[in-house]
């Protein structure tokens, strides 16, 4: 860094030299005393300076930064990107919002068809629990037979197995009931982003 301020500061005196204009580097050192001379000052090394022609300030430095201003500068650039990042891609969801609809009843018709198309997997899931109740009723029935005997080994396996099912299909039509849930959100901020990107709009002139 030393080596660096001097060079500099050579640098600049030649330039002084060269194009007659006196210049002055000033900076206040750690006792809040302003020192200034025609070459940058040892005082000033790693300090904040100002170069100065006449009573113009033609030239500011900054002090080199600390270790915990080098983090902070990382974080407020990270954190830079990220929101660059984040605006972008509203920008591209705002896109795709007026590439996937014309009006905001397109809207709901996508969100009824989505929601159709779950309900179909639904209903599916929902039949198939009414038969495996009907099969655990049937199992349930016959197991009362072996309440004071062995029950057979193929009929505990039935019993396990329609059990195993009924909790299958029952997973099913609970995911299914929190996609709905999920579309609905999905199509419901799609419509309030939606409507808000028309109001926004620039009128066309009449």
């Amino acid at each position: 860094m030393l080596a660096a301020a001097l060079a500099l500061a050579t640098g600049s005196a030649w330039a002084q030299q060269s194009s007659g204009a006196k210049q002055t580097y000033c900076c206040t050192d750690s006792n809040g005393v302003q020192i200034c001379s025609d070459q940058l000052p040892q005082q000033c090394f790693n300090r904040a300076y100002r170069v100065m022609e006449g009573n113009t300030v033609i030239r500011r430095e900054e002090a080199p930064l600390t270790a915990e201003q080098r983090k902070q500068r990382v974080i407020e650039e990270r954190r830079r990107l990220e929101e660059d990042r984040a605006r972008r891609e509203a920008l591209r969801r705002d896109r795709i919002l007026f590439e996937t609809y014309n009006t905001v009843q397109d809207v709901d018709i996508q969100r009824e068809r989505a929601i159709k198309e779950i309900e179909s997997g639904m209903v599916q899931a929902k039949n198939e629990l009414v038969d495996l109740e009907k099969k655990r009723q049937e199992l349930a029935r016959e197991a009362e037979f072996y309440q004071r005997k062995p029950m057979p080994n193929d009929l505990r396996s039935a019993i396990r197995a329609n059990e195993a099912d009924i909790a299958a299909q029952q997973s099913i039509v609970d995911s299914k009931r929190r996609d709905i849930d999920a579309v609905n959100a999905r199509f419901d901020e799609d419509k309030r982003r939606y409507i808000q990107l028309l109001r926004n709009a620039p009128r066309a002139v009449e």
